[in-house]
């Protein structure tokens, strides 16, 4: 773990805790508006730290180990300052959770089915109880009343108890790679490369509820007793049936609406869409609606992207994030601008070589490297 990790993961369980300063609060909020890796982070830690595996080990904790034994607390009759014994009890609240969370872990290592190291160019289904399967290597598993189909680039599952797996489960799709999932209401998504779903298992309440930080196509299953809300980093939609795309890659979300009706809510504002318009929204700066081409913002469905006078270092980060490369331009041709499409289902040197033919860039390829030049 480098410190970075560490930094971001002590504000984390601090915030779980309920111990985290305003100061230090301002600070996650920060990163979490910023870096995708630390809301993965976060919200990996939450479904962990709300698992059954940890409710049980805080209690057992709570029950079982003093705070004199976590501080070194004085007997009782010997007084010490509020303050410290605040201190003392938050930081004992704090090591319960931090304890809690490593026993869910180890039972994860200890009693996987699959056998395997985390691989971050698999995708993987990170079960509520922190345990991690990697889909590729699956093609149907058992485990409880929980049944995992992985057949043709898509996941179906069947649950028999509803209440054996609370909390979120959170699908992962690495760079180069797509994947599709049937939720347990009839809904399908289909993920784009470095995606990330949560989502329950099966919803209960009067709302059905994930969470999507990538890009997805969504066709909602109709239910007009129990509304679909699809959270994004800093918006959220409201559907009740209906098909459409989002798309959160870069500092703005963009919601694309196919059919149907939705509401795009933000703290500040909200926007209702009907077919064939968006909604842009740049946390702290505005949220518009416009129409859009459907043939350019699904095309990525059929494994194509359409560049429109694109600036070479943006066409970098999509080629990077579709065949899970490492894309590295040279400084001199970064603004310079290309008009093209890219087929993911051909091989790489099929683009580099319109790019190259069409905007007189070189490319060489190293180590899984691609450098880009005049």
């Amino acid at each position: 773990m480098n410190t970075e990790d560490f930094e971001i993961e002590s504000l984390i369980v601090a915030d779980l805790t309920g111990i985290i300063s305003e100061e230090e609060k301002a600070v996650l909020k920060r990163l979490l508006m910023e870096s995708e890796h630390a809301r993965e982070l976060y919200r990996y830690y939450e479904n962990v730290y709300n698992s059954e595996g940890a409710v049980n080990g805080r209690a057992q904790l709570s029950n079982n180990i003093s705070l004199s034994d976590i501080t070194g607390e004085t007997p009782k009759g010997t007084r010490r300052p509020i303050r410290r014994l605040i201190f003392l009890s938050s930081a004992a609240a704090a090591l319960i959770c931090v304890i809690s969370v490593a026993i869910v872990l180890n039972q994860r290592k200890e009693t996987s089915q699959i056998g395997h190291k985390v691989d971050s160019n698999s995708i993987q289904l990170a079960l509520s109880n922190g345990e991690i399967i990697n889909l590729d290597n699956v093609d149907t598993l058992t485990k409880s009343e929980l049944v995992l189909k992985n057949q043709g680039n898509t996941l179906t599952y069947t649950i028999n108890n509803t209440d054996i797996n609370p909390g979120f489960s959170t699908l992962t799709v690495p760079a180069g790679k797509s994947y599709n999932i049937i939720l347990s209401d009839g809904t399908r998504l289909k993920l784009n490369s470095l995606t990330q779903l949560s989502f329950p298992l099966s919803f209960t309440g009067t709302k059905r509820e994930i969470t999507v930080s990538g890009e997805a196509y969504i066709e909602v299953a109709q239910k007009m007793d129990k509304p679909f809300i699809v959270h994004l980093p800093n918006s959220s939609v409201q559907v009740l049936g209906t098909s459409f795309n989002v798309n959160t890659y870069n500092q703005a979300e963009r919601i694309s609406l196919v059919t149907g009706r939705i509401k795009t809510v933000t703290e500040k504002d909200s926007l209702v869409l009907t077919p064939g318009t968006e909604t842009i929204h740049v946390p702290g700066k505005f949220m518009r609606t416009e129409k859009f081409d459907e043939q350019e913002v699904l095309s990525w469905l059929k494994g194509k992207y359409y560049f429109e006078y694109t600036s070479l270092e943006e066409v970098s980060k999509i080629v990077s994030r579709w065949y899970g490369v490492e894309v590295n331009v040279a400084p001199d041709i970064r603004k310079k601008e290309f008009y093209g499409v890219m087929d993911r289902n051909q091989p790489i040197s099929e683009f580099l070589n319109t790019l190259k033919e069409t905007n007189e860039v070189n490319y060489s390829i190293d180590n899984n490297k691609i450098y880009l030049r005049k």
